[in-house]
């Protein structure tokens, strides 16, 4: 890859990104990206940019999201991570696009994407703890069945379940992209048997030097112990008070020896459901893909 980069057109002098790790949410993105930070020749934007899937931040236009690089200077690669471009599946929200695939196509149309894709029901479960710790749902002290009545709507607005989807959503993007411009990794071999070997699959894809040593390869990025405290103050909140809320529960609260919001795994009866339910999506990402890791789905790939 030129460091020039795709531009939607040839005489805006915008510097816009060549990269794109798009998903999946809770899959060890920000690990990914916080260590391709560290190579010389590339730029990579801290934090998440919700650029097109934030219709806020979509409206701004291409002028303001090529300012999130300005610093990338004559960087090879310009990277940005938002784990919620990968969510295609999406079409009981209201205000979430579905057409996030033709969006990124329209301005970066030769840009390489990555995606870390996780056993679906882990991942499934690592999301709830996550808006749980976001205050975006109460915490019931134990995960719930994702498929109970009661908290439907909490689950299907939140992507519990659909971001799982994991051929469904490559499929879509598959169809606005070459297959070549897509570089499909597995959390389980990528990141944690193998994180050297890992990052260095993900430089041979963006054409940067993958003999880079890397380090802080077992260091956990992005991992939040929130409060039982701050949860019951943050989630009746909304806006700017929401987020301050949260703050104050991540900065603050969480350094006080208050009572810590666990990490629930789910019963085996819910396990079992959720098996169920991403079985057939992830038959048809073994077609495309190859073999998935025995362990996925309570090891129903095992050979």
């Amino acid at each position: 890859m030129t460091s020039d980069g795709p531009h939607s057109d040839s005489g805006s002098g915008r510097l816009l990104p060549n990269a794109l790790i798009i998903g999946v949410q809770k899959a060890s993105t920000s690990w990914l990206s916080a260590r391709l930070a560290q190579h010389p020749d590339a730029f990579v934007v801290p934090g998440e940019v919700h650029f097109f899937d934030h219709p806020n931040n979509y409206a701004k236009g291409p002028d303001w999201y090529s300012a999130r690089f300005a610093g990338a200077g004559q960087s090879a690669i310009r990277l940005e991570k938002t784990g919620a471009y990968f969510w295609t599946t999406c079409a009981d929200v209201p205000g979430e696009p579905q057409d996030k695939p033709e969006r990124i196509a329209a301005l970066l149309p030769d840009a390489r994407l990555i995606v870390m894709l996780r056993d679906p029901v882990a991942r499934a479960y690592s999301a709830w703890n996550h808006v749980v710790r976001g205050g975006r749902v109460r915490e019931r002290g134990s995960a719930p069945d994702f498929f109970a009545s009661e908290i439907a709507q909490e689950v299907r607005a939140h992507g519990i379940l659909t971001r799982g989807l994991y051929h469904a959503q490559l499929a879509r993007y598959l169809e606005v992209f070459q297959r070549e411009q897509l570089l499909v990794l597995i959390q389980e071999r990528d990141v944690v048997a193998n994180p050297a070997g890992g990052l260095a699959k993900v430089c041979r894809f963006l054409g940067l030097d993958p003999d880079l040593t890397f380090t802080a390869l077992k260091q956990a990025d992005n991992r939040f112990d929130g409060t039982r405290l701050g949860n019951r103050l943050t989630v009746p909140l909304s806006g700017p008070l929401h987020r301050a809320a949260h703050r104050f529960d991540r900065y603050v609260l969480s350094r006080l020896p208050l009572a810590r919001l666990p990490y629930p795994e789910g019963d085996a009866v819910t396990r079992e459901k959720l098996a169920d339910y991403y079985e057939d999506d992830c038959r048809n990402l073994a077609d495309l893909i190859g073999p998935l890791p025995e362990t996925w789905l309570g090891g129903r790939f095992a050979a």
